[in-house]
C-alpha cells in the first residue's frame, strides 16, 4: 500500500509538470496578460490619472486664499533738512515687527471659473477615450500575434510533414531505381524537391521564431502551445450597420471632446479682457519700539479691469481660432478614414467566408488527385514530376486553408476595433475615473 501511494505522489507530480504543456493558452488569456503587461497601456492610465488631476486644479483654482505674513526688522529715519544735533545716532533707526492675517475671495469671474472647469472634465473625458483605444489596439495586436503564431506553427508541421513524404519517396525512389523501374533524371527531380522542403522548413522556423518573439513582447508569456480560437465574437449583418458603429469608435469620441475643449478654450480667450471682482480683507498688529503697537484691519471689494496687454489677447483668440479649426478637420479626417477601412474590412471577411468551402473542395480534389497519380506512376503511366507537382499543388491549398482560417479571426477582431467594439470585449480595472470610457 506504501509503494503504492509513493508511486501515486509521483504521478501527481508528473501530471502537474505537464499540464502546462498539454493545456493550450486560449486567446482569452493571452489579451488579458497583454492588458496587464503592455507598458503604453498603463502610461494612458496615467494620463487619466493626470487629466484627473488638472480637473481638481481647475475645481480648487478660484476660492477662498487665507494666509498669514509677518515681518521682523530694523527700519531707518532720514535725517530732517534742518538736523539738530540734539537727535542722538540711535533714534534714526527703528526696530519694527508686524503680524497680518490677509485673505481674499473671488466673487466675479466673468465666467473664467465655470469654463475653466468643463475644460478639465472634456480632458479627462478625452483622455479616458485614448485609454480605451489604446486597450482595443493592445487587443487586435496581441490577436494578430497570437494567430500569427498559430499559423507559422501550422505551416511548419505542413512543411516537416512534406519533407518526410519527400523522404520517404526519396528512399523509394533508391530502391525504384535500383530496380530499373525510374532514371537518374526522376531521382535527381526528388532530391531537388527535398532539399527545397527542407529550405521551406527552416524558413518557416524562422518566421515562427519571429512570430513567437512578437508575442513575448505583447503578453510576456512564451507561445508554446495555443489553442485555435473557435467561436468568433459576432459582427453586423450589413455594412450599414458597421459604418453606423463607427460613430462610437474612441478615437472619434476623443477627438469630439478635444474639439469641444478647444472651443472652450476659445470662449476663454475671449474672456481674458474682462474685469473680475474679488472679496479681499486685512486684519493684523503691527509694534515699533519708538511708536508702540497699532492694530488695525480693512474690508472692501477688489476690481481688476485689464486695460492693455499688448496684444497678448488677440494672439491668444487666434491660436485657440486655429485649434478649434484643426480638431474639427481632425474629427472629419478621422470619420473618413474608418468608414473606409471598415467597409474594406467587412468585404474581406465575407470573402474569406465565401472562400472556405473552396478550400475545402480544393484540398479533397487535390489530395484525390495526388492518389491517383502516385497509383498511376506505378503503371508508368505517370512521372516523378507530375507526382511532385501534385503534391506541391496539395501543399500550396493546405496552406491556403491554414491563412484563411487565421486571417478570419484577425479580420473580425479588426473590424470590431475599428467600429469601437472591441475594449468592450476584454473589460479590465482602469484608473478610478467619474468618466471611464
Amino acid at each position: 500500500m506504501e509503494a503504492f501511494m509513493k508511486q501515486l505522489h509521483w504521478f501527481s507530480l508528473v501530471g502537474l509538470l505537464v499540464a502546462p504543456a498539454l493545456w493550450g493558452m486560449t486567446l482569452d488569456e493571452a489579451v488579458q496578460h497583454a492588458l496587464t503587461y503592455e507598458p503604453q497601456l498603463k502610461i494612458n492610465d496615467l494620463q487619466v490619472g493626470r487629466a484627473e488631476a488638472e480637473l481638481q486644479q481647475a475645481q480648487h483654482r478660484y476660492g477662498l486664499n487665507v494666509s498669514v505674513e509677518g515681518q521682523l526688522g530694523v527700519g531707518q529715519i532720514n535725517n530732517p533738512p534742518t538736523y539738530s544735533p540734539l537727535f542722538s545716532i540711535d533714534e534714526r533707526f527703528r526696530n519694527t515687527r508686524s503680524l497680518m492675517l490677509k485673505f481674499d475671495y473671488p466673487l466675479y469671474t466673468a465666467g473664467r471659473e465655470r469654463i475653466g472647469i468643463e475644460m478639465a472634465h472634456m480632458q479627462v473625458a478625452a483622455q479616458s477615450q485614448a485609454f480605451a483605444n489604446q486597450q482595443s489596439a493592445t487587443v487586435l495586436q496581441t490577436v494578430q500575434a497570437y494567430t500569427d503564431v498559430l499559423r507559422q506553427q501550422a505551416v511548419l508541421k505542413l512543411k516537416n510533414k512534406v519533407q518526410a513524404n519527400l523522404q520517404q519517396s526519396l528512399s523509394d525512389a533508391q530502391k525504384r531505381l535500383n530496380a530499373g523501374v525510374i532514371t537518374r533524371a526522376d531521382l535527381a527531380q526528388i532530391q531537388a524537391q527535398l532539399a527545397q522542403s527542407q529550405a521551406d522548413s527552416v524558413r518557416a522556423e524562422s518566421q515562427l521564431s519571429i512570430s513567437q518573439t512578437r508575442f513575448y513582447q505583447l503578453t510576456g508569456l512564451t507561445a508554446q502551445v495555443l489553442d485555435t480560437p473557435q467561436d468568433l465574437p459576432a459582427i453586423p449583418g450589413n455594412v450599414d450597420d458597421v459604418i453606423y458603429a463607427i460613430e462610437q469608435h474612441p478615437s472619434l469620441q476623443q477627438a469630439r471632446f478635444e474639439q469641444q475643449v478647444a472651443e472652450k478654450q476659445y470662449r476663454l480667450s475671449k474672456l481674458e479682457l474682462r474685469p473680475s471682482i474679488g472679496l479681499t480683507g486685512r486684519v493684523g498688529t503691527q509694534h515699533e519700539i519708538k511708536d508702540g503697537e497699532s492694530k488695525g484691519y480693512l474690508v472692501g471689494l477688489k476690481v481688476d479691469v485689464p486695460i492693455y496687454d499688448n496684444g497678448l489677447n488677440k494672439a491668444n483668440r487666434q491660436k485657440a481660432n486655429v485649434e478649434l479649426e484643426l480638431a474639427t478637420q481632425k474629427i472629419n479626417a478621422l470619420q473618413q478614414a474608418l468608414t473606409q477601412q471598415a467597409q474594406a474590412t467587412y468585404f474581406q471577411i465575407q470573402a474569406v467566408r465565401q472562400n472556405k468551402r473552396a478550400l475545402e473542395q480544393a484540398i479533397n480534389a487535390a489530395s484525390i488527385a495526388l492518389q491517383f497519380m502516385k497509383r498511376e506512376q506505378e503503371f508508368g503511366t505517370k512521372t516523378t514530376t507530375d507526382v511532385l507537382n501534385a503534391e506541391q499543388s496539395l501543399l500550396d491549398v493546405q496552406t491556403q486553408k491554414i491563412s484563411n482560417q487565421q486571417d478570419e479571426v484577425v479580420l473580425t477582431y479588426q473590424l470590431l476595433d475599428q467600429m469601437g467594439r472591441l475594449s468592450a470585449l476584454f473589460p479590465i480595472n482602469t484608473h478610478d475615473s467619474a468618466l471611464k470610457p
